[in-house]
């Protein structure tokens, strides 16, 4: 058994894991290790005090809305496409970020908190394009506008068309239901199968007692509906490719934001833990350890404050 299992390092990160709500956090936990310079130590004492002194003095850090992104920006420095929800969780990301920065500024050195600034086009890019579920806004760019409009348009004036066809084939007792449905992309209209209609047939039943047929009357205007669902499409992926080209040339400045978070929020965490079981800071004087009052944290935690015997060493 080594120095740190016996210490129970690895049961004290579990309580400073309590406090850590982002993947970015979490992983630089992970990384956390006590073997630094001393020099490297009273920095992080500092900035704990620097976080401490924002808290205290009114100001909230919000670390749980960020959402998680390391599988997006994995991706994103590898120049892989990405599913649109996951471009979203990034912009959503970078508007969490601005506030933090906000919070943030002045208070901690530029070395560890880049600045959002470069990233802003992006942003401003993934929220105007994007729903919140990851699907294209109406107007995300104004051909798509169009193509949605004449294509909603269009849609109406083929249900005009069928609503009339299914009054005048259903007063015949031509359908087997008095629907319209979909096969293959296109609307059709579901005839018994000993009739003979006048259309494209589509498809058949399992039980081959219904035709799915297309009206020799729809065709043509379904043809120009068809032919907008393609354009939309074409438009959509063009928007999509412009988002993620912007998004691959900004991935390396993400990624340094994003593992700044996860520092800062560990520097957080020990703020907070060092709040809630009474810690103090240690001084460092020649090569050895006194300690006046030690209570084990991990003790502190199963058993509470008052249950632990202090220990001089």
């Amino acid at each position: 058994m080594n120095v740190l299992d016996r210490l129970e390092y690895t049961e004290l990160k579990k309580i400073l894991d309590w406090y850590i709500s982002t993947d970015a956090g979490k992983l630089k936990l992970e990384e956390l290790s006590p073997n630094l310079p001393q020099e490297e130590i009273l920095k992080r004492f500092k900035l704990i005090e620097s976080i401490g002194e924002i808290i205290e003095g009114g100001s909230r850090l919000n670390f749980f809305d960020f959402p998680h992104i390391k599988k997006a920006l994995d991706m994103a420095l590898q120049g892989a496409s990405l599913p649109t929800i996951e471009i979203k969780k990034v912009g959503i990301f970078l508007t969490e970020y601005d506030k933090l920065y906000e919070s943030l500024l002045g208070h901690l050195p530029q070395d560890i908190l880049p600045s959002p600034e470069p990233l802003k086009v992006l942003k401003r890019k993934i929220h105007s394009t994007f729903e919140d579920d990851g699907e294209l806004k109406e107007k995300a760019s104004p051909l798509l506008y169009e193509l949605r409009v004449k294509k909603r348009k269009l849609r109406e004036e083929i249900y005009r068309i069928f609503e009339k066809l299914l009054l005048d084939y259903g007063r015949q007792g031509l359908l087997r239901d008095n629907i319209i449905t979909l096969r293959n992309g296109r609307f059709v209209l579901p005839f018994a199968s000993h009739v003979k209609p006048r259309g494209v047939v589509h498809g058949f039943s399992k039980t081959e007692e219904t035709l799915y047929v297309e009206p020799f009357e729809t065709v043509e205007i379904q043809n120009k509906y068809v032919k907008l669902i393609e354009e939309e499409r074409e438009e959509r992926e063009r928007i999509i490719r412009e988002i993620l080209g912007l998004l691959w040339e900004n991935a390396p400045l993400i990624k340094e934001i994003w593992e700044a978070l996860g520092f800062i929020e560990v520097i957080y965490a020990l703020y907070r833990f060092k709040d809630e079981y009474n810690c103090v800071y240690p001084e460092f004087k020649e090569d050895k350890i006194v300690i006046k009052e030690g209570r084990h944290p991990v003790l502190v935690k199963n058993k509470g404050w008052d249950r632990v015997v202090p220990l001089d060493l």
